[in-house]
């Protein structure tokens, strides 16, 4: 997924800083999210694992969460067409939310 292994290097180093700011508070300060919520994550993530997403999803049961087999840390690139169908369904479906909440 990337053109050489300094392009690698150098994504491997953008990520260390995020862990480096994480507290272990991310899922429960989420639990104020007060709108739709859509998620995709791929079951063979090898950066941030899919049991994430489980845990997200239990968190918010009113979420929809995918996780996608036979995909890794980039269901947008590794499977677009699939990405792309369940995003356009699911705004399709959220949309009448969405615009009666910002009326």
């Amino acid at each position: 997924m990337h053109s050489s292994p300094r392009d690698f290097d150098a994504l491997l180093a953008a990520g260390r800083c995020c862990i480096d700011s994480y507290t272990g508070t991310l899922l429960d300060e989420s639990t104020g999210i007060e709108c739709p919520i859509w998620m995709l994550w791929g079951r063979h993530d090898g950066l941030v694992p899919s049991q994430h997403a489980v845990a997200f999803a239990a968190a918010h049961p009113a979420a929809e969460v995918h996780v996608l087999e036979a995909c890794g840390h980039y269901p947008q690139i590794e499977l677009p067409g699939r990405f792309n169908r369940l995003l356009h369904e699911w705004l399709a479906a959220s949309e009448p939310y969405v615009l009666r909440e910002a009326a």
